[in-house]
């Protein structure tokens, strides 16, 4: 996310709060083996809505890649109304998943030049197919003001409940050039 949309995720009305599960859960949840493989979202400022894209991947294996344009079009044309390459809210972007949905790949392209150009009528049609019908917020631990270890606590508590209640948990954050210079597994 570009440093200039981090105040779109600070809480407000609209959240709905992940609230924690008893359990009993399974004991181990991993991800990893339904997850497609990273895909390179170019000189695009795209890193949320591939994000969101590649959970909708994720729930749905059987429906291939799903457009990574279409959520990022829908999201700061109606939603934030702003155009050209800038980055997006976690919020907005599922919001848009809610009430636009996500069409197939094969629909809309990943290519630069579409960035500004309104997807055609059928575009928006088959995207309905595929609406994700619920998102949670979690608590994060400057919800609560000053980060504390308590806070820090509860936090991995409900980010490791969700998981283990077999949900996917999105986390969005600012990272620097540093990140370029990575190496090992990460890079």
């Amino acid at each position: 996310i570009q440093q200039n949309n981090l105040v779109a995720s600070v809480p407000d009305d609209r959240d709905i709060y992940y609230v924690r599960k008893p359990g009993p859960f399974q004991p181990k949840y991993d991800l990893r083996p339904g997850v497609f493989a990273v895909e390179d979202q170019l000189q695009l400022n795209y890193c949320v809505n591939n994000a969101i894209s590649g959970d909708v991947e994720h729930m749905r294996p059987a429906g291939g890649h799903v457009s990574r344009m279409f959520n990022s079009y829908v999201t700061r044309h109606i939603y934030e109304n702003t155009s050209g390459n800038v980055g997006m809210s976690l919020r907005d972007g599922l919001r848009a998943a809610m009430h636009y949905g996500i069409p197939p790949e094969s629909s809309l392209l990943y290519d630069p030049a579409l960035m500004d150009i309104m997807p055609a009528p059928e575009v928006f049609a088959e995207a309905l197919k595929t609406c994700i019908t619920r998102y949670e917020r979690i608590h994060v631990p400057s919800d609560y003001g000053e980060p504390t270890v308590a806070s820090i606590a509860e936090f991995n508590l409900d980010i490791t409940s969700a998981q283990k209640e077999g949900l996917d948990v999105l986390i969005a954050t600012s990272i620097g050039e540093d990140a370029l210079t990575l190496t090992g597994p990460w890079q």
